[in-house]
């Protein structure tokens, strides 16, 4: 096919270029941007400050170890970033351009992977053809398997079942939601052995805070603080809301900033924290019925920092406010409603 001609004769540099994220996504990346649902070049400062960023400039050049080893991604975020998506569009331009290249994704459920990977289709149907690298079939729907003089393969499983590891070496590994897996402990021991002898492997781990009554929750918990710890090859970003351009909304005109508005500004505002973040914190307990019942939820999907998240979510079936009023009572000795013939 021309498509492929026209690929094969790029000179080296050329496919080094459209390997980089960093340089091909923004040149010929399409998407459709949260914002408006309009279809739109990849910015990765579109929605975000620098969690994007950091994920495409993690691919394009990844840092090392001592001992030359690229070291793994662990990002701890906010919802509705586009971590997952991010990470996935990398991990299409790697393989799309490098031969023999295995990029895997492990989501949470087999909905969200189908519709993470539909995006990247999305996005590779409007590669411009000339440089677009041909796919062995185009019935494909959970992976791309791209001609392999040029490229390599991409998929994506799920965290409820499938799994990586034993057999098998992947170049590139990304794990989407981590804490909303099974067991993600036992996916990542299968996953570990596959990569931790390859020097050049590349890893995302990401997922936002969450209530620890999720599956895998305490095991992200110690995962991001392995990685805060610096253990191993682990590398650690966090991202605080205010980081994501559309948790904001205007302040309202004439209102007034209530006792916990003020000290959370006290608090965050030299550290990004706005009046408007704060305006988009009062629509979501306004509007998002969970969080309006629990309002200790909002900074778990909406973190202010990499402690209190973990501690609000720690902090029990019964929120604190609903105990006060049982400290105060006069304590009964209770009396038991049986005979006790033994000790």
């Amino acid at each position: 096919p021309e498509g492929q001609r026209e690929v094969s004769d790029t000179p080296q540099d050329g496919i080094e270029a459209l390997r980089d994220p960093a340089i091909s996504l923004r040149a010929y990346g399409q998407l459709i941007d949260q914002a408006s649902g309009d279809a739109r070049f990849y910015d990765p400062h579109a929605i975000t400050h620098k969690l994007q960023e950091t994920i495409v400039g993690y691919v394009s050049e990844p840092p090392r170890t001592e001992f030359g080893q690229v070291k793994w991604l662990n990002l701890l975020g906010y919802r509705q970033g586009g971590k997952s998506l991010t990470a996935e569009l990398c991990g299409y331009v790697k393989t799309a351009y490098s031969p023999g290249f295995d990029a895997v994704c492990i989501a949470d459920n087999r909905e969200r992977a189908e519709y993470l990977h539909q995006r990247v289709h999305y996005c590779h149907k409007r590669w411009p053809e000339i440089i677009r690298t041909p796919t062995i079939s185009t019935r494909e729907v959970r992976q791309l398997t791209f001609d392999n003089e040029i490229g390599g393969k991409m998929r994506v499983l799920t965290g409820d079942g499938d799994a990586v590891g034993i057999g098998q070496s992947p170049d590139f590994f990304h794990g989407s939601e981590l804490a909303y897996w099974r067991k993600a402990g036992e996916q990542y021991s299968l996953i570990y052995p596959s990569m931790i002898n390859r020097d050049h492997a590349l890893m995302i781990l990401e997922c936002t805070p969450c209530p620890m009554d999720a599956p895998s929750a305490e095991w992200w918990m110690d995962k991001c603080r392995d990685a805060q710890r610096g253990h191993g090859r682990d590398l650690y970003a966090f991202f605080p809301f205010w980081d994501g351009k559309l948790n904001q909304r205007p302040w309202p005109k004439g209102a007034q900033l209530h006792k916990e508005e003020l000290q959370l500004l006290e608090l965050y505002r030299d550290k990004g924290l706005t009046k408007e973040n704060l305006a988009f914190r009062r629509l979501m307990l306004d509007t998002d019925p969970k969080i309006r019942r629990n309002p200790d939820l909002f900074k778990v999907y909406y973190p202010f920092d990499d402690v209190t998240c973990w501690l609000a979510s720690a902090g029990g079936v019964i929120h604190p406010s609903l105990l006060t009023r049982h400290h105060a009572r006069r304590l009964v000795p209770w009396q038991p409603s049986y005979m006790e013939y033994e000790q």
